[in-house]
């Protein structure tokens, strides 16, 4: 599969800008990647989306977001734009 886009709609609690990062494994979790960090926007938004680009390609793909904010915060969805690659 290639991996275009992850998306992640989240509501942001009382911190300015906390940092969202996401690694993946193509080993089952064995090993990750180096946190790949975006930031969430402004004090009490309200369905914020974090977005990542361009995550290449994989078969056995596990994903992990991480928030290392002191703050309250909501993750309402998650979506992960895949397509088929050739065999």
């Amino acid at each position: 599969l290639f991996y275009s886009r992850f998306r992640l709609l989240l509501e942001t609690g009382l911190l300015d800008n906390p940092t969202f990062t996401l690694e993946w494994s193509d080993d089952g979790g064995h090993t990750w990647t180096a946190p790949k960090a975006r930031t969430a926007g402004v004090t009490d938004e309200h369905e914020v989306r974090v977005i990542w680009r361009r995550l290449g390609n994989g078969r056995r793909r596990i994903y992990r977001v991480q928030s290392s904010a002191a703050m309250r915060h909501a993750w309402i969805a998650a979506y992960l734009d895949a397509e088929k690659g050739g065999s």
